[in-house]
């Protein structure tokens, strides 16, 4: 397949074209998670942005889908760059019915809380996935941000410090938090 081999040359259109025959021969098939998420993100790097959400849908209902809270926090993430926040949030809160443990679900809607602008909320949710990985450096990137937005620039810099060296945060403050 050489979609991914396009898009990494920055041809999306190319991309999009390997793209649109796999979906061609796979019509009708309720199978092919990989095609349709796959599609969605070609989709969206084109900005085709509708089209990308249904894909990420399509993937999602895939009977050989094994990443289904992935599918839904795509599927969320476009919804809301579409400004569809009432459905990004279902999506989000779908994708934890289907994955409760889902880290990455958790850290998208820390971002989906932060971008409503309710910033304590975002917080719970990115330190809810530190609680349970304390590796899981996408959220200690989120953290110095948010932390100099609450105007406290000194959790800010202990997080920072975290994600640039790549270097958890002791658990005894993350429990804490």
């Amino acid at each position: 397949d050489n979609t991914w081999f396009y898009a990494s040359q920055g041809d999306l259109n190319a991309a999009a074209e390997c793209i649109s025959e796999g979906l061609e021969l796979n019509q009708n098939k309720d199978e092919n998670y990989n095609l349709y998420c796959t599609a969605g993100e070609i989709l969206w790097k084109l900005r085709e942005m509708e089209l990308a959400r249904n894909m990420f849908l399509k993937a999602y209902q895939c009977i050989d889908c094994d990443q289904k809270a992935h599918a839904l926090c795509q599927a969320a993430a476009v919804s809301c760059i579409l400004r569809d926040p009432n459905t990004g949030f279902a999506l989000y809160h779908k994708a934890l019915q289907e994955e409760p443990e889902s880290l990455e679900t958790l850290h998208d809607l820390g971002g989906f809380h932060w971008d409503m602008g309710e910033l304590d909320n975002a917080a719970e949710y990115y330190f809810s996935v530190l609680k349970k990985d304390l590796t899981y450096y996408n959220s200690y990137e989120e953290l110095p941000n948010l932390f100099a937005e609450l105007g406290n620039p000194s959790r800010s810099k202990e997080f920072m410090t975290c994600f640039t060296k790549n270097q958890p945060m002791p658990p005894d403050i993350i429990k804490a938090a």
